[in-house]
């Protein structure tokens, strides 16, 4: 009786130090080696919204806030929740397309909000470009009231720095060497027949 006592009291033991997959439970060795600490996917996602670096976040909101400088509209503020809702898309184009194109009006991944799109070859650019290529739209937005022909050319220009929209978030996913980018907006900009700024 006293050996069952005594084992159950070093498997006790044992249970006690041996949490979170910190050492070896086979009995040959109870002493933990503590692991190297690494931030997932995941812990990255939860905080900033998506799986961008805070250093990509931060150069992605110095470029639209310094383009929106430029026009005299308010910066923008990071969104967790839209960066966790440009990541879903940015992972569903990759998983299920390779190939860039804006949220469906109804269904699963129906559009609440503005929407700004990037690919590029992944070893060639990075999601900085991207802001950059839809900055370099400016010139084919002559100001003035959105009209149809005015945001097919610049209608990334003009979400970057529509008046009313005060947040962004973004994200990217990788397939077949490819870098997508998801911006997402809100409120959103791009309203037909009104100024962008």
């Amino acid at each position: 009786m006293n050996k069952i006592i005594n084992a159950l009291i070093l498997l006790s033991l044992i249970t006690v130090f041996c949490t979170n997959d910190r050492c070896k439970t086979n009995g040959e060795n109870a002493t933990a080696k503590p692991k190297p600490e690494q931030t997932s996917a995941e812990e990255k996602k939860r905080t900033n919204g998506s799986r961008l670096s805070d250093q990509q976040v931060r150069l992605i909101l110095q470029l639209h806030n310094q383009a929106r400088a430029e026009v005299r509209v308010a910066p923008l503020t990071w969104s967790a929740d839209l960066a966790a809702y440009a990541q879903l898309w940015a992972d569903h184009l990759a998983a299920y397309k390779c190939n860039i194109e804006h949220r469906p009006e109804t269904g699963k991944f129906k559009q609440k909000f503005g929407e700004n799109l990037f690919m590029g070859t992944a070893n060639a650019y990075e999601v900085q470009d991207a802001v950059r290529s839809w900055l370099d739209e400016k010139s084919a937005y002559p100001g003035g009231a959105l009209r149809p022909s005015t945001w097919q050319e610049a209608g990334h220009y003009t979400q970057v720095v529509w008046k009313n929209t005060t947040q962004v978030g973004c994200a990217e996913a990788l397939c077949n060497g490819v870098r997508i980018v998801v911006c997402n907006y809100a409120p959103p900009g791009n309203v037909a027949g009104e100024s962008a700024y």
